[in-house]
């Protein structure tokens, strides 16, 4: 009984230092995720891309647009980027980016007050696709329309 006893003290024991160092060494947490990986939580997809913020802006404008969704808001400047955009059944989708640095900008996109994970990735693999093909030229900032 003893035996037993001091086995499970120091299994749990061994188990939670297993767990620690397992989350310490187990890869980026949520939000540190390596550019091109994304994570969905809380109604966001979120991730970085390995580009500059003007060529993710072009890419996610581009994106937009080829899903013919209507833009009600463009604004952008050198550190970050708010695009804001209705689908034809008025639920709205939302691409925030950040500057990190000249080459890692963050990516947030969020359809809808409660998310939509499948819309939030063909919009993402719409502005991936831009941005594997560098076709994408920067549009104007003109006003939303």
């Amino acid at each position: 009984m003893a035996f037993a006893r001091w086995f499970s003290t120091r299994g749990v024991a061994a188990a939670i230092v297993a767990g620690a160092l397992a989350a310490c060494a187990g890869g980026p947490s949520k939000g540190q995720e390596a550019p091109g990986q994304y994570s969905y939580s809380g109604g966001k997809l979120s991730g970085k891309e390995a580009a500059s913020i003007n060529k993710v802006w072009a890419a996610a404008r581009t994106a937009v647009n080829e899903l013919e969704f209507a833009v009600l808001e463009a604004n952008k400047d050198a550190v970050g980027g708010r695009l804001r955009a209705s689908r034809m059944n008025g639920v709205e989708v939302l691409v925030v980016l950040d500057y990190r640095a000249d080459m890692l900008t963050d990516v947030s996109i969020q359809v809808g007050y409660f998310g939509d994970e499948e819309i939030s990735r063909l919009v993402l693999e719409r502005m991936e696709a831009q941005l594997r093909t560098g076709l994408n030229a920067a549009p104007s900032q003109d006003t939303p329309g």
